[in-house]
């Protein structure tokens, strides 16, 4: 039998202020249950950050909250979950 790989849906921003600290949330799903999920973040002067996403015990969305662009450019992530199953 395949393992299931988790599903992520996400709407990114269409921008982000200078300055601006963004919480990045989103719904991260797998029939075997979410056994780790992160974010790479980077930005246009090199800097660079794995960050941890945290599970809402309520909604069941996972969060964290992105660095504040240190200056005009671009920022990028992608975001990452394991499954229990061990699926990527």
């Amino acid at each position: 039998m395949p393992l299931l790989r988790p599903t992520i849906d996400h709407d990114p921003p269409d921008s982000l202020e200078l300055g601006e600290v963004y919480n990045l949330t989103c719904r991260i799903v797998s029939p075997s249950g979410i056994a780790e999920a992160h974010v790479n973040y980077s930005d246009e002067e090199g800097f660079r950050q794995e960050l941890t996403l945290t599970e809402h015990p309520v909604t069941g969305d996972h969060y964290v909250h992105l660095p504040a662009p240190r200056s005009l450019g671009q920022v990028n992530y992608k975001i990452f979950a394991k499954a229990t199953n061990g699926a990527t």
